[in-house]
């Protein structure tokens, strides 16, 4: 295309030069006007020599209007190719003129190289790139909780601060004893009233082994502040204040995340499998001590056991959401602890089962912000407890919560998550907000 750009240039210089040229010869040939004495034969003579002049530069001009319209089919040609290849947008104005642009001389450049142009560059020309899946379902489930949302990219590092603060309160009233008559009771009455906070700092570090496949390490530190009023019966009315604190490390989790199939677009479930291994690395509720009334005097910052957690879990998009949906299995492993314990003797403690689920979806109003709603569900089994000669079972608990999360996405690589879940059953935590900030590096 060059060397046609280059022709035409030339033949532009050259049509002046040879208009100059014709003019010229007419100036400076030979005089039409004859001698004196010699008028016809020098007249013949020189009408021959200027119309040999002018058909020889009659014929130059045909040969350069051959060239010129040999050019021109040849650039017509040309476009008919490149609007083959890359059809123009139907709003747009069609050329008036000969030139082309930088983009299709470069290509006919490539056509006449050899190359491809379907694979030029990487991709087909004038095709639309196909959309971030990825990034859409990112978006849409930032505000979910945590560890259903994306996966992490293949050979990329997140962290995720994560600032969580917990409020329960309860009021219980416990009668150890025989009761004779209505009214008239033997034994023991004790009454509790307990106010707890607990806040978090749980920073987790994530990194995408492949696009489906992630490993995570949560590392947990608590303060707590229980306040506790507990008014007893017994021979005599007995009433105590508690007022406890307690920062420490809480039970380190390490987790893997598997992606069964890739996104297929709306309407397609993902699956996710998940395996969660934690630790006993807080301080266990066995390990604090106890008065003589079996009243702790310390308090836990963890479960005290080994646990393992598998799960699955499921995106479905469908716009304009994101509908998620999660099913887990918690199992701790048994101790002995062979430990007093208000006077009484634990041997083994089997702690309970439990089976964690919970459903919702995700929304994103705009490229910004998103929110979710979701109900989650825990049934924690009842604990065996070997005290003494013979086992104890506690009761078991329901824990229900609303869940209700926001995200604002501050940059490309970092958003704002804050979520609050409020207590719907007796067991379950008055209020709990958490506030996450995940950031990829």
């Amino acid at each position: 295309m060059r060397n046609i750009r280059l022709a035409l240039a030339l033949t532009g210089a050259a049509w002046p030069a040879l208009m100059t040229g014709s003019a010229h010869a007419a100036e400076t040939g030979p005089s039409l006007e004859p001698a004196p004495g010699d008028r016809p034969a020098a007249t013949a003579s020189r009408y021959a020599s200027t119309e040999a002049d002018i058909a020889e530069l009659r014929a130059k001009l045909d040969e350069q209007r051959a060239i010129l319209d040999a050019q021109a089919q040849e650039i017509h040609a040309l476009e008919a190719r490149l609007r083959a290849v890359n059809p123009p947008i139907a709003a747009a104005p069609a050329p008036t003129d000969m030139a082309t642009s930088p983009e299709q001389v470069a290509l006919l450049d490539q056509r006449a190289m050899g190359a491809d142009p379907q694979t030029a560059a990487g991709q087909t020309v004038g095709q639309a790139p196909a959309p971030d899946e990825s990034h859409s379902l990112n978006t849409k489930t930032a505000s979910i909780p945590p560890g259903q949302g994306v996966l992490t990219p293949s050979g990329h590092f997140s962290i995720e601060p994560t600032f969580e603060y917990a409020a329960s309160a309860n009021n219980r009233l416990t009668f150890s004893g025989v009761e004779l008559i209505p009214g008239l009771q033997l034994g023991a009455i004790s009454a509790s009233t307990a106010q707890r906070d607990t806040f978090f700092f749980s920073p987790t570090f994530r990194y995408g082994i492949n696009s489906r496949f992630e490993v995570e390490v949560t590392v947990p530190l608590l303060y707590r502040h229980d306040n506790i009023q507990v008014v007893q019966q017994r021979d005599e009315q007995i009433v105590r204040t508690l007022d406890l604190r307690q920062k420490a490390l809480g039970d380190v989790e390490v987790g893997l995340r598997y992606q069964l199939n890739p996104a297929k677009g709306p309407d397609k479930p993902i699956w996710i499998l998940s395996l969660h291994v934690k630790s006993n690395t807080g301080i266990g509720p066995y390990d604090v001590g106890y008065d003589n009334f079996g009243i702790a005097t310390g308090l836990a910052t963890g479960s005290g056991f080994w646990g393992v957690e598998p799960g699955v879990s499921f995106l479905l998009p469908s716009d304009p959401v994101v509908i998620y949906g999660s099913l887990n299995y918690l199992h701790q492993f048994k101790r002995n602890l062979n430990k007093d314990v208000g006077g009484s003797l634990v041997q083994e403690v089997r702690p309970g089962e439990a089976i964690l689920g919970n459903i919702g979806f995700g929304f994103s109003l705009n490229p910004r912000f998103s929110f979710s709603l979701g109900y989650s569900h825990s049934y924690i089994m009842p604990t065996m407890t070997y005290i003494g000669s013979g086992p104890q079972y506690s009761t078991g608990q329901q824990i229900g919560t609303l869940d209700l999360g926001m995200s604002y996405r501050l940059t490309s690589k970092t958003s704002m998550n804050l979520n609050f879940q409020f207590g719907v059953t007796p067991d379950a935590p008055n209020l709990n907000v958490t506030l996450r900030i995940p950031f990829s590096l």
